[in-house]
């Protein structure tokens, strides 16, 4: 109902939770709320606008590199370490 299954819990078993299809949509939805806000920044302030952006898009890059480490994730998607990827 909240559409905030991707952001609690922080950790759940592959194949156990509420409907995880709906993931795109809830990422969607969260997106569609924040992106007015970063718009009026980058509009009022270019340069504050800038470093928001750059620092998300660098935080996506760090999260993803420690989550794949701390999985021990493979390039391919249908590597047998990957199996909770399926």
């Amino acid at each position: 109902m909240l559409w905030v299954a991707n952001i609690y819990p922080k950790h759940i078993d592959p194949y156990v939770g509420c409907y995880q299809q709906a993931w795109p949509f809830q990422v969607d939805l969260q997106i569609h709320i924040l992106i007015p806000f970063l718009a009026m920044i980058y509009w009022k302030y270019p340069l504050m606008g800038t470093i928001i952006c750059i620092n998300m898009i660098l935080i996506n890059i760090i999260v993803n590199m420690y989550y794949t480490y701390h999985y021990d994730l493979k390039i391919e998607f249908l590597h047998a370490t990957n199996y909770y990827l399926l």
